[in-house]
């Protein structure tokens, strides 16, 4: 098991969850290309999501609400740290 997760470990844990969350922008009229950014705090021994937050300028609006649902569907490797935090874009 890794002391933490990477960059690679995140994009791999988001991977199954990005078509869910390119079709929010489709939903909701964004442009493609669009990045919303999110807060992650996954639990390091499980690497399940604690918690996921859309940020500035997305935060509490549709379009970041739907991109954070999205995303709490993703799982992650397990690692030792208790717990890892990243902000990530997520491109629509």
């Amino acid at each position: 098991m890794p002391a933490t997760l990477d960059s690679h470990d995140i994009r791999d844990g988001l991977a199954t969850v990005k078509a869910d969350a390119k079709a929010c922008g489709v939903e909701h009229g964004a442009e493609p290309g669009t990045a919303v950014r999110v807060k992650l705090v996954i639990a390091g021994p499980t690497g399940q999501l604690k918690s996921v937050e859309a940020l500035s300028p997305w935060t509490a609006s549709p379009l970041g609400n739907c991109v954070a649902d999205a995303v709490s569907q993703a799982q992650f490797r397990p690692c030792e740290k208790e717990s890892v935090g990243v902000v990530f874009p997520i491109l629509l």
